[in-house]
């Protein structure tokens, strides 16, 4: 992203003093919340609370403040290719060290609250599991917010906004399940989203954390931005692997397979609205495409995938046709990645069942 002549850009120490600020208040609540929780033996358990919903907009707050004003210098990119100079850098492998540690500490989280069905928060509607995703989702929305007023120019109004940017792709989606289903009442339904976001979720979060590339540009608002949003999709994920003892049942893959393909019909209805809604609307959406799946697709730049659909939508077949074909292309290679996450859970919790067993009988 070219950041705009007007603005007065930050200097590397502004920049890293307002960081360091940042981290010593991120550090200070976390260490408050471990003392109320252990030395006080959660005494001041609302105080807990409201630390903790702190450091979840804390984040947040970073980015509005440095903006769009902080860019990497020279020594982050030697060529000037944001894709290639932070994939592998030290940025890059700080925040994938960040999200082994915090993947780690939220499966022992998850493993705690797996029993605990209690619903004390809001009054009785969540359990310690439901609101666990709720606060998270309270994190992703406050990024993203940044995100849509800043690097999507909504601050600036509709006419200015940059549609690629709205949230509807693979991994923005999250934001509406980690918000919203919580509060269902159905619980298969609830169920089959948490088994989503366990299984699909986590996967395609990984990938782009080992991958880097794309998803990084010249503002460090916004890769500080992609880092947290993808690394959180793999920590919770993580957690409602244990907290929901994802890998147990095929069942569990049955129905986030089927949330997908509910997610994809869903998703390839908006890119047909916003395509025609884009005829007659100035800097409408027509351009945008959800999921990367939408019959007016020109970029092709998923990896593998791309391929399939550069070939199906540029050949002669009826638009309607190709569409549902690569369609099911997408859902049927999104599903067996999915398969290899769930069997290779499974494939751990069985060696540990048997280990288990041998110690027992030992």
């Amino acid at each position: 992203m070219q950041v705009s002549t007007f603005i007065t850009l930050m200097s590397n120490q502004t920049g890293w003093t307002i960081t360091s600020v940042y981290l010593f208040l991120a550090v200070a609540i976390i260490i408050a919340k471990i003392v109320l929780r252990y030395v006080y033996k959660n005494k001041f358990y609302n105080i807990q609370n409201y630390l903790l919903i702190i450091l979840a907009l804390l984040p947040a707050s970073f980015m509005f403040i440095i903006g769009d004003r902080w860019v990497f210098g020279a020594s982050y990119l030697p060529t000037g290719n944001p894709d290639v100079d932070l994939t592998y850098s030290s940025f890059h492998f700080a925040f994938l060290v960040w999200m082994v540690v915090m993947a780690v500490a939220f499966a022992f989280i998850g493993n705690s609250h797996q029993k605990d069905k209690t619903k004390t928060y809001f009054n009785g509607r969540m359990d310690k599991i439901d609101y666990t995703i709720f606060r998270i989702g309270l994190f992703l929305l406050a990024i993203e917010l940044f995100k849509q007023l800043v690097f999507a120019r909504l601050w600036y109004g509709i006419d200015q906004y940059q549609w690629y940017a709205f949230p509807l792709q693979f991994c923005s989606v999250p934001i509406f399940f980690f918000l919203f289903a919580p509060w269902l009442k159905n619980k298969a339904l609830k169920n089959a989203a948490y088994e989503f976001i366990g299984l699909f979720v986590t996967l395609a979060g990984l990938l782009v954390m080992i991958v880097g590339g794309s998803v990084f540009t010249d503002l460090v608002s916004i890769s500080v931005h992609t880092m947290m949003w993808h690394a959180a999709m793999v920590i919770t994920g993580v957690y409602l692997i244990f907290a929901k003892r994802i890998g147990t049942s095929y069942k569990q893959l049955l129905r986030s397979v089927m949330f997908l393909f509910g997610l994809i019909i869903i998703v390839q209805v908006v890119n047909v609205h916003f395509h025609f809604m884009g005829e007659y609307i100035e800097n409408g959406p027509s351009g945008f495409s959800g999921f990367f799946i939408s019959p007016w697709e020109s970029g092709f730049g998923l990896p593998v995938l791309g391929g399939w659909q550069k070939a199906i939508y540029q050949s002669s077949l009826p638009l309607a046709l190709s569409a549902t074909l690569y369609s099911l292309i997408y859902f049927a290679a999104f599903t067996l990645g999915a398969s290899i996450v769930y069997g290779f859970i499974y494939g751990l919790r069985t060696l540990f069942k048997v280990r288990t067993n041998k110690k027992i009988s030992a």
